[in-house]
């Protein structure tokens, strides 16, 4: 099984923000000395509490700094971006990578960027902003591209021998894996990404009933197509600290210095989902549309969702996760907001050094029998 990050990033705004981007920077470089397989960075504009505008530049400053570790947007909001600077950004960065590049893409998920940008339609303009980006790395001009968001179009001021109207294409050919997330149950999102043979990657925010279901939605989506079903381009995502012993993880989540900042974490994403009419998604099902499921609050939350505590504890969740959603490739665990980040670089290596080694001998075991 391999392994991965994904950094949002969420942050107390209260913090500095310019600390916040030298730590995960500090943090992105340390994962590809562990040996951390892929490092995902999300983005959004108007939220200081998660202070990235650009995955792309962030992600071009880690290039030189790292070795091998693979680089993924998690996600290039579409519906903000005209589909041809993505796809001319993505292709220099591409480049940059010399190949080290996966490109995550989705509609973003913020409200308030949406408001920003004037995005009418974020979801239906996933696909269609999509359709006209790889239409730009696989077709030569002139381009006359009609989308129902966009139009494209480069036909008269071209100049064939000087390449003035042609696009730059991506390094990986035809072009950088595509990963999509999903946060729903029965997500059509993990349907599409089987449909079109992208990399799903279910969210950490969710209850697992619901990640068990993106199985069956993928699997579905790829049997339409016609393509075979490969558990192994499944990533799952989930909120992991690791110490030394529960006692130790105890006392940090506790610590009056919020060295883990966790609850300040769960605290965000449960209002932030709450406020947009969305708590159904982060319900355990058994809870939707009952009285309990109404009182279901941010402690609940953060109960049901966080794994925490030493190298066999958080084993053991993993394994009943990993038994109740059904085989998968890549584990991604999600950052959370630590102000001590000598802690969370603990965590980080425990989970790689103590954790995956067991989850990964699990599956070889399974195979042997």
């Amino acid at each position: 099984m391999k392994l991965g990050l994904f950094m949002q990033p969420v942050h107390d705004p209260a913090r500095d923000v310019h600390q916040l981007f030298m730590d995960d920077l500090e943090i992105a470089v340390y994962l590809d000395e562990l040996g951390y397989d892929e490092y995902w960075c999300g983005e959004h504009y108007a939220v200081v509490g998660e202070p990235m505008p650009s995955a792309m530049i962030f992600l071009a400053n880690l290039i030189a700094r790292t070795e091998r570790i693979m680089l993924g947007t998690g996600v290039i909001p579409l519906p903000v971006w005209h589909p041809a600077q993505v796809a001319s950004h993505v292709a220099i960065l591409d480049h940059l990578s010399e190949g080290r590049l996966m490109f995550g893409v989705a509609s973003g998920g913020i409200a308030a960027d949406w408001e920003l940008f004037g995005a009418s339609e974020p979801s239906q303009m996933v696909a269609d902003s999509l359709d006209i980006i790889l239409k730009l790395w696989s077709e030569d001009p002139p381009y006359n591209i009609e989308g129902k968001f966009w139009n494209v179009k480069l036909t008269e001021n071209l100049m064939e021998r000087h390449g003035v109207g042609q696009l730059l294409r991506p390094y990986q050919r035809p072009h950088p894996p595509i990963m999509i997330p999903a946060m729903s149950m029965n997500s059509p999102s993990m349907k599409f990404a089987g449909t079109r043979g992208y990399i799903p990657i279910s969210s950490q925010l969710i209850p697992i009933e619901a990640v068990a279901s993106h199985r069956v939605m993928y699997q579905q989506g790829c049997e339409e197509a016609g393509r075979p079903f490969d558990p192994e381009i499944w990533r799952v995502s989930r909120n992991i600290f690791v110490a030394e012993s529960d006692a130790e993880a105890e006392a940090a989540l506790r610590d009056p210095e919020n060295k883990c900042n966790a609850a300040y974490y769960f605290e965000y994403i449960y209002d932030m989902v709450c406020s947009g009419g969305g708590k159904d998604y982060i319900l355990p099902p058994k809870l939707v549309g009952t009285a309990a499921g109404e009182s279901y609050s941010q402690y609940d939350y953060m109960r049901d969702n966080f794994i925490y505590g030493n190298p066999d504890t958080v084993v053991e969740k993993l394994i009943s996760i990993r038994e109740e959603v059904g085989p998968f490739g890549t584990f991604i665990v999600s950052a959370l907001d630590f102000p001590d980040r000598e802690l969370h670089k603990r965590s980080l290596s425990l989970i790689a050094k103590e954790v995956m080694p067991r989850l990964g001998q699990m599956d070889v075991d399974v195979v042997g029998k």
